[in-house]
């Protein structure tokens, strides 16, 4: 099957998470990092949801799943340890049209990506839920080979991107200009090497 990857701005938007084991605290701390709404639902909770209710930080109901949970979440995360109850909030979610990840991804309809994050540089691996061992593992390497310096270099692209906003700039030149940010840093490092050894299609750079 097809995915089709995005990123998605979740500042104050509804994430419920219906669990409150060790996989829902992972799960609850990348929603918080991402400045979502969280919103908990379980009869009991791993300590440090209980912390984090405690100080306000999300919303803990302390009770078993309600379909009406799910009225305006944008996301959600079925993690009970009862397949059957994650069925059913896999299946109201779908028909509210809102996004569900399910344990074990039976029929989850978003998975999450393994993620590497430097500042505003985000890497993300996925194998559509075949692997995420595999996924974390292409993560780790990617992130080896990352300079630790990159987020200067990030903003010296981001600078010249916004600088040439609204001026019919020619591609050839942006594409000379960002490869010559990037040689200022990289000229003898291996990660330019692995960028600018081969041939490219600047048809598909530049931007």
């Amino acid at each position: 099957m097809a995915y089709y990857p995005v990123i998605l701005d979740l500042r104050g938007r509804k994430c419920l998470v219906v669990g409150g084991g060790e996989v829902a605290w992972r799960k609850i701390q990348s929603l918080l990092a991402c400045q979502a709404e969280v919103v908990v639902v379980a009869p009991c909770a791993h300590p440090e949801i209980v912390r984090l209710a405690e100080e306000g930080r999300i919303t803990w109901h302390r009770r078993t799943y309600q379909p009406e949970d799910l009225a305006g979440s944008r996301l959600v995360f079925a993690l009970c340890d009862e397949a059957k109850v994650n069925e059913e909030i896999s299946r109201e979610a779908d028909r509210r049209g809102i996004f569900a990840n399910v344990a074990q991804g039976v029929s989850s309809s978003f998975f999450l990506p393994a993620v590497f994050r430097k500042g505003d540089l985000l890497i993300s691996v996925s194998t559509s839920g075949k692997s995420p061992f595999l996924a974390r593992k292409l993560r780790d390497w990617l992130a080896s080979i990352i300079p630790q310096d990159i987020e200067e270099l990030l903003l010296a692209l981001s600078t010249v991107r916004t600088a040439w906003k609204g001026k019919n700039i020619p591609l050839q030149e942006k594409v000379r200009e960002y490869e010559r940010c990037f040689k200022k840093w990289y000229h003898t490092h291996p990660f330019y090497t692995a960028f600018f050894s081969r041939p490219t299609d600047h048809s598909r750079r530049g931007q």
